[in-house]
């Protein structure tokens, strides 16, 4: 790809990607480009063991209480809102030399870039569902989108 001031720019999706190395500077690239991804994952066995002791502990506290906390649409939006925050600045402290194209600032190069995912999930579904489960699934999506601005325009009144 070259964007508007002609700066080239490598995009390679793979799905089935070798991690063999056949040469040095092969083994170099992938294996410095896989720690940048186990590190903007945040990957690593003691972030692991964590994550399992939280699970544990609060599967315990609710076989002792029998209870679970119960979340209001409100609270639920607020807290993934403060999670993706956390996101954000977590993977902005370790981009090393990438750069984030997406989500951005720019109004215009979101809309496109939305454009191209939606697309791209398009041509996957007609790809792998068939072209009826996924026109099923867009009307869908269109039944949901009006249901959704029907609550809008009631909850005014």
């Amino acid at each position: 790809m070259i964007d508007s001031k002609f700066k080239p720019l490598l995009l390679e999706v793979n799905c089935s990607p070798s991690f063999g190395t056949d040469s040095s500077l092969d083994y170099l690239i992938k294996k410095n480009v896989i720690g940048d991804a186990f590190k903007l994952l945040n990957f690593s066995y003691k972030k692991r063991k964590e994550l399992v002791k939280q699970r544990r502990d609060k599967i315990e506290t609710r076989i002792r209480t029998g209870k679970t906390l119960k979340m209001t649409p409100m609270e639920r939006e607020k807290l993934r809102q403060q999670k993706l925050q956390e996101r954000f600045k977590f993977e902005a402290e370790r981009m090393a030399g990438y750069e984030l194209i997406f989500p951005c600032g720019d109004r215009s190069r979101t809309t496109n870039y939305e454009t191209l995912l939606k697309k791209s999930h398009e041509i996957w579904d007609d790809f792998n569902l068939g072209k009826t489960k996924n026109k099923t699934r867009m009307m869908n999506e269109a039944i949901k989108a009006k249901v959704t601005h029907m609550m809008k325009m009631t909850s005014g009144i």
